[in-house]
């Protein structure tokens, strides 16, 4: 189950604190976390630290409610983190905590410069901060999606050991995301996306179960194993790719520059004239000889040959 932002940070403040010469001026290397531990096991009975004590409850209450708001599916639920972090920053507008609710109720709402730029002030501040998973995905997704894949690899690399921690809702994204980093570093990177998106065991959401069982396909088809890959295509997963494959993007589930090689292999084996047309759409890369070889299996060793070449 997810891990509270609070309990992480409180683990990192007694295992690494952040000393005040670390600190960037204007943020405090003193935590909330500790003050709302402080709030928990009680503190001195008299009216100054009474006052406080509430004061900061009201603090930690604020983002322990954002934190299960943004647990939901629902969109209202993001709105309502958003404003309930507003709400904590003007009872501590010193503390990073608020910015990390605001950096990942804004990834989800799609605003990934200003999810950025949220995460990065509070990261700056408290880099350990990056040791929650619910921030780090926060992190690695958003990177990847302004196209810093260098960031976002590394980001997943550090993830991928506790994905299991991370909120149920994002999961399917971390592991797609992942996945998807692998295939594009080319062949030598297949096993490990075919093990991430094996990691996706049966998901309920039907737009995320099509898209996995695609992907999967994709992945053992470019690996060379074609009878596997067409086993996972059956019936219900070709009549929904077109549909699941257009959500997925809204969701951003899935680039944009392995769409048409998705759509080609739901064709496979069904419409062999429609599988060639998407074929052609594949853009140039690591991949383009994959396609290549589906357009024209005579090109077997040609192909073969330039799918060895790395990843730019």
């Amino acid at each position: 189950m997810p891990v509270s932002l609070l309990a992480f940070w409180w683990i990192a403040q007694v295992v690494s604190p952040v000393s005040s010469s670390t600190a960037k001026p204007g943020t405090s290397s003193s935590a909330a976390p500790l003050e709302c531990s402080e709030v928990a096991h009680g503190s001195p009975e008299n009216p100054w630290e009474r006052a406080k004590r509430q004061r900061e409850g009201g603090f930690c209450s604020l983002i322990a409610t954002a934190e299960t708001k943004l647990g939901s599916q629902a969109p209202l639920g993001v709105k309502q983190a958003s404003i309930l972090a507003d709400q904590a920053a003007a009872i501590r507008p010193e503390s990073a905590l608020p910015h990390v609710i605001r950096g990942r109720a804004l990834m989800r709402e799609g605003k990934f410069g200003a999810a950025r730029t949220e995460l990065a002030v509070a990261t700056s501040a408290v880099p350990e901060l990056l040791r929650v998973p619910d921030t780090l995905f926060a992190w690695a997704h958003t990177t990847m999606q302004l196209g810093d894949f260098v960031e976002s690899r590394r980001a997943y690399a550090r993830l991928l050991p506790s994905a299991n921690l991370i909120s149920k809702t994002d999961q399917p994204t971390a592991l797609l995301d992942a996945a998807w980093l692998f295939m594009a570093e080319g062949p030598g990177s297949l096993d490990s996306a075919i093990a991430t998106l094996r990691e996706l065991h049966a998901p309920s959401a039907p737009t995320v179960r099509v898209v996995t069982a695609l992907a999967l396909a994709l992945a053992l088809d470019r690996k060379g194993a074609r009878d596997e890959a067409q086993q996972l295509l059956g019936p219900q997963i070709r009549a929904g790719a077109a549909a699941a494959i257009k959500d997925a993007m809204d969701a951003k589930l899935v680039p944009a520059e392995e769409v048409p090689a998705l759509l080609a292999m739901s064709f496979e084996g069904l419409d062999v004239r429609l599988a060639k047309e998407h074929w052609r759409e594949v853009p140039q890369g690591v991949w383009r000889s994959h396609a290549e070889l589906r357009l024209d299996p005579k090109a077997s060793s040609k192909s073969t040959s330039k799918m060895g070449s790395p990843s730019k």
